[in-house]
């Protein structure tokens, strides 16, 4: 064997090292996400060419987010949307969606509240993965399911990335920020006093 073709075979040793390695480390950045998402929920979240930003329809005061009269399905029903997809800074929420040190896997024992107030929708033709968040509680779920996750170690910053875009989409409106404080006779907040002109998603 010559000297060229040793060579060779030495730096195709490396890459496919390299590659294993990688491969191995992605495997462990993300298999806890990636259990909790599923499948195919989760490369939908990593590569759907859609995803929607969804202000959710918040609880009256005075009902239990957790309790039947109050559900995450009627939270979507009532939901506006805007198109994110081009919005700069997703590429980067949708990687951290998806990487275990994105959730707390520890959070503290008890009921989750579940007043839903945001919600981002990843599409690909008839195939979606919906997952809602809780800015108040700082948890997450993947609509349907009943499962929550802690997003406490990005909270802050979520809540920051969905302002901005309501910022950007001012005619789209949005709801109460604290789903708790709105009446049952109080109409949804509307942006600069202008009613929303986005309407329920379908």
């Amino acid at each position: 064997m010559n000297r060229g073709k040793l060579v060779s075979l030495i730096l195709i040793a490396l890459g496919l090292s390299a590659a294993v390695l990688a491969v191995g480390y992605q495997y462990r950045a993300t298999r806890r996400t990636l259990a909790f998402w599923g499948g195919e929920a989760a490369a939908l979240i990593a590569r759907a060419p859609q995803v929607e930003l969804l202000f959710l329809a918040p609880p009256v005061e005075g009902t239990d987010p957790s309790s039947a009269t109050y559900s995450l399905d009627k939270a979507l029903a009532g939901a506006r949307a805007i198109d994110i997809s081009s919005a700069r800074g997703v590429v980067h929420l949708r990687h951290s969606l998806v990487e275990d040190a994105t959730f707390d896997w520890n959070p503290p024992a008890g009921k989750p509240k579940g007043a839903w107030t945001h919600a981002l929708r990843f599409s690909d033709d008839d195939r979606s993965a919906v997952v809602a968040f809780d800015l108040i509680s700082e948890q997450a779920t993947l609509a349907p399911t009943q499962s929550v996750v802690s997003i406490r170690p990005i909270s802050r910053g979520l809540k920051t990335f969905f302002d901005e875009q309501l910022l950007l989409h001012p005619a789209t409106g949005a709801h109460d920020a604290d789903p708790r404080k709105r009446s049952l006779d109080q109409p949804a907040a509307a942006i600069g006093g202008a009613e929303a002109s986005a309407g329920p998603i379908p």
